[in-house]
């Protein structure tokens, strides 16, 4: 039986037990069994977590340095979009609805952020250069930000019967590992590693990132060949951002750096750009990947806005991913 009915099975047993029998002690009993069952189903996993680089997410004010749950809650559903190609975009939307909320229904996901005692996020807050491959002015300018190695506990709630708190797990293990959180997440700032929690860990290669990728998606959507990740199902006709690759890059001392020098060089369409009229964040993603010298490289399906312009290759966004796994 399916944990749905289940569940309906469950409500109806104690409606029919409450209408027959109405003794204080049997309501109790019944109330007892109820939160029971119900803490069963809503299921909680804690993660303690580190930043590996400067973090640049701010609060309600746009500037002061804040880590808010709407933020990581944005990403997760980011991320679980990316890994959901295969699906339509109306059955992606009704599933996304189903589990993170929309305008019909609550979120089925609850996110909780809490400082660690002794380390609060006040001593964390620095500034740090966002072109950091810029040494001359006006590009070498500073912003404000969350410090590397700051530490918080992360808590997540599922109340889904669809959506378990094993794939909800692995969904943040997939968001922290691909990408990060705030502005130039998609250039390595940003990232976060696990630093603790007995059950799940940082993926170390290609293949536990695979097979995290499937557990989410609950089919196997995703293979690892030739040091390559690649999404079984066509994209060739998607119209949303879904993943197409993931690659790991050797390890760089000045990855930052060489990220920005990078993305600058082989800058294109096919690289992200801001326009009068329109825009296309990169569907290129960078991120650390449990240090701040590790890239992994994941590329999206690149929809354009304007598909009606004519375009070269995408030969310069080809350059950036393998100058950066070299």
């Amino acid at each position: 039986m399916s944990q749905r009915r289940l569940l309906a099975s469950y409500w109806s047993l104690i409606a029919g037990a409450l209408c027959t029998d109405v003794r204080p002690k049997r309501i109790i009993t019944y109330l007892f069994i109820t939160f029971t069952f119900l803490y069963i189903i809503m299921q909680q996993i804690i993660f303690t977590c580190e930043t590996v680089t400067p973090m640049f997410l701010a609060g309600a004010d746009g500037s002061t340095p804040e880590l808010r749950p709407p933020s990581i809650k944005g990403a997760l559903r980011f991320w679980w979009r990316a890994l959901n190609g295969h699906l339509s975009i109306e059955e992606l939307k009704k599933r996304e609805g189903a589990i993170f909320g929309d305008t019909t229904q609550r979120s089925k996901v609850i996110i909780r952020v809490e400082e660690i005692a002794g380390k609060p996020l006040e001593q964390y807050k620095g500034k740090a250069q966002p072109l950091p491959h810029h040494a001359d002015k006006p590009k070498n300018f500073k912003i404000p930000c969350v410090r590397k190695t700051f530490q918080f506990k992360v808590i997540l709630i599922s109340k889904s019967l669809d959506f378990t708190i094993k794939q909800l797990a692995n969904l943040f293990l997939i968001t922290i590992s691909l990408g990060g959180l705030g502005k130039r997440s998609r250039r390595g700032f940003g990232s976060i590693k696990i630093v603790s929690n007995n059950d799940y860990q940082m993926p170390t290669n290609l293949n536990e990132i695979k097979d995290l990728l499937n557990n989410v998606a609950n089919q196997q959507k995703f293979s690892c060949q030739d040091n390559i990740v690649k999404a079984t199902y066509d994209t060739t006709d998607k119209q949303y951002p879904c993943i197409e690759t993931i690659q790991l890059g050797n390890k760089k001392s000045d990855l930052l750096y060489q990220i920005g020098k990078k993305s600058s060089e082989h800058n294109s369409d096919y690289t992200g750009f801001a326009r009068p009229k329109y825009r296309l964040a990169s569907p290129i993603w960078v991120s650390c990947l449990g240090d701040d010298s590790t890239p992994i490289i994941t590329q999206l399906k690149t929809v354009f806005p304007d598909e009606d312009k004519e375009r070269g290759s995408n030969t310069k966004a080809e350059a950036f991913i393998s100058d950066l796994i070299k």
